[in-house]
């Protein structure tokens, strides 16, 4: 068995094939003010927005039942509930986060086994 590379909620569920975590970005908060008798809007910082996190992967079965059980169950995490995404490679715990959306791609043939390419993004609430 495989290393559990990333695990969501305690589910390995990404080890079948790689999968890439992306650093987290942070975007400012800005709230923007109207200005009585002037033009345009100033914008003042209002702290920051939660992380984002981006994975890339490829999910990997021998067949394709096999594959579409694996997409099944990622979609089935994808629930609103804030859980803990953990990557085993740094060894750094994102608490509180929500998958925000999960993307998978059309399966296809690789060599012998069924493949198929996906994007989930992150939204980690609380540092």
């Amino acid at each position: 068995m495989t290393e559990p590379q990333l695990t969501f909620a305690g589910l390995d569920l990404f080890s079948s094939g790689p999968a890439a975590l992306a650093p987290p970005t942070t975007e400012p908060r800005l709230a923007l003010h109207p200005v009585a008798r002037g033009h345009g809007q100033p914008a003042t910082p209002q702290g920051l927005e939660p992380q984002t996190l981006n994975q890339t992967g490829q999910l990997r079965a021998d067949t394709q039942q096999e594959l579409e059980t694996i997409t099944a169950n990622i979609a089935n995490i994808a629930d609103g509930q804030t859980e803990n995404l953990i990557d085993h490679r740094t060894n750094r715990t994102y608490p509180h986060t929500l998958i925000e959306s999960f993307s998978p791609g059309p399966a296809h043939r690789l060599g012998p086994r069924w493949a198929r390419d996906y994007r989930i993004q992150y939204r980690v609430l609380q540092p």
